[in-house]
């Protein structure tokens, strides 16, 4: 059990002290991290506390150590909390909001459905006719990974976007997910790469394009991932958006001159080649 300072309320103030004291930098991380090792927020309303469960709750360590009943009971309220209690009010906001956003445009229009989603969500989409995302590394259901082949033809495909890391920084970040992806999905064999090579790469890219969702798009960055020679060398640096990093920043510049890359001939024929070959129409 353990517990900070009156001095130090919120992670804003352990941030302000290492700024004053650069021999502490090295552990910011770490005590950043073990603020958010909480499984309800305390709020005070009309003189009264009350508990928030936090959100991602069973990602911490600290609901890992409650036993199963405690978890169960947990998770009930979690659910409750974020999915259940305002579920019609967000359904009846939609209907309300979204036919004017549809009139606004004669495009086809996509939705996010990622994550943590109202239930009303896949029903409203349905009734207004709009595309659903999927992104293999956020599958809907309990998948490790999305099925690219069993994607909804009503859909738009993709293996990243800007909020996440690129193919090649997803692969080389974390090994043993890189190993089941590599080993289930790809059903490769012998050793898993420990980095992301174009054939990867490729591989992702080809899946998608060939599967049944009615548009496939990807990050500029990805599609380059195919390519030793054009991509970045660090994957790190790849990424536009890192939303639970504050000092990442919307940084991101593209390392090549367009004009530069419509003269790579071999890189562009290639892609046409895929493109062709799996999207002829």
């Amino acid at each position: 059990m353990y517990g900070f300072s009156k001095t130090f309320p919120d992670q804003i103030s352990i941030q302000k002290y290492i700024l004053s004291h650069k021999k502490w930098k090295d552990y910011e991380p770490i005590l950043l991290k073990l603020f958010t090792e909480v499984i309800f927020i305390e709020e005070k309303i009309d003189g009264q506390m009350v508990y928030n469960p936090r959100i991602t709750v069973h990602t911490t360590y600290s609901f890992s150590c409650l036993d199963e009943q405690k978890k169960t009971i947990v998770k009930s309220l979690y659910n409750q909390y974020y999915f259940k209690r305002h579920d019609e009010f967000w359904k009846e906001q939609a209907l309300w909001k979204l036919p004017a956003l549809l009139d606004a445009s004669n495009m086809m229009i996509c939705g996010e459905d990622l994550g943590m989603i109202p239930n009303a969500v896949p029903g409203v989409m349905k009734a207004l006719n709009i595309m659903s995302l999927e992104i293999q590394r956020m599958p809907k259901g309990n998948a490790r990974f999305g099925n690219v082949q069993e994607y909804p033809y009503f859909s738009v495909s993709s293996p990243s976007c800007h909020d996440m890391s690129t193919i090649r920084g997803w692969w080389e970040s974390d090994h043993e997910m890189a190993k089941e992806y590599f080993y289930q999905y790809m059903h490769g064999y012998g050793y898993t790469p420990m980095k992301c090579e174009p054939r990867i790469v490729q591989f992702v890219i080809e899946d998608h394009l060939s599967g049944p969702a009615m548009l496939a798009i990807f990050p500029l960055q990805d599609l380059l991932g195919i390519d030793a020679d054009l991509r970045r060398l660090d994957a790190d640096t790849e990424q536009i958006n890192e939303p639970s990093n504050p000092k990442h920043y919307w940084r991101f510049r593209f390392h090549m001159n367009i004009e530069d890359l419509k003269g790579q001939k071999s890189f562009n024929d290639r892609l046409s080649q895929l493109i062709k070959k799996y999207r002829p129409t």
